[in-house]
């Protein structure tokens, strides 16, 4: 039942962002990039978010394999570094997209960069920390959560399985109920700030 945040960070591209007529974008004066400027920027940032990827997705292994208060934030540090500087790159592709003459590849890929974002962290400071923190304080809390099975505890990842299963009604719901009490009700309210968090990025971003 576990599911990773570099994950959210680089799994699930489902949030599409019209950056081009976003109000950050309207005060933006800087004269209208070339083609050849849009390639560079490009390039620049695909080494950038692979890098920070990586980064990404070695803090997550670990703590995906060892919940602590350390892992917790080594994942959420570098899972900020990599939101805030996608959260930039989707505003500045939204200006290099508008450049004329573009090659196919540019394009498409400044379109990606502009609609892959799924965690839009508030463009203020402290923000992608924040959204980085709530995001790995409640993978931790899943992670680690446990319900219960006639009276024994049981992990999440043994719940589902015994989902597939278990065929009595009681058990069933007592393991869903179980788990629901030990995770589900601990982190709503984490959940409700990123979503207020989240919510507040997509507004900076221009919805």
């Amino acid at each position: 039942m576990k599911q990773s945040p570099v994950r959210v960070i680089a799994s699930s591209m489902a949030l599409s962002l019209a950056l081009a007529a976003s109000p950050v974008l309207a005060q933006d004066q800087k004269p209208q990039p070339t083609a050849a400027e849009a390639k560079a920027f490009v390039t620049k940032a695909e080494a950038d978010m692979l890098d920070l990827g990586i980064k990404a997705g070695r803090a997550e292994w670990v703590y995906q394999n060892f919940i602590t208060q350390d892992t917790e934030q080594l994942t959420a540090d570098a899972g900020a570094r990599y939101t805030e500087r996608a959260v930039a790159v989707a505003v500045e592709a939204a200006r290099y997209a508008r450049a004329p003459g573009l090659d196919y590849d540019t394009a498409r890929k400044l379109n990606m960069a502009r609609t892959g974002l799924t965690t839009p962290a508030p463009v203020a400071p402290g923000g992608a920390d924040a959204v980085a923190e709530l995001s790995a304080r409640m993978q931790g809390v899943y992670g680690k959560g446990q319900g219960t099975l006639n009276g024994q505890p049981i992990s999440g990842s043994d719940i589902e399985e015994k989902m597939g299963t278990v065929r009595d009604p009681a058990l069933l719901r007592g393991m869903w109920a179980s788990w629901h009490d030990n995770v589900g009700t601990p982190i709503k309210g984490d959940y409700e700030k990123f979503v207020e968090l989240m919510n507040q990025g997509a507004r900076d971003l221009g919805y």
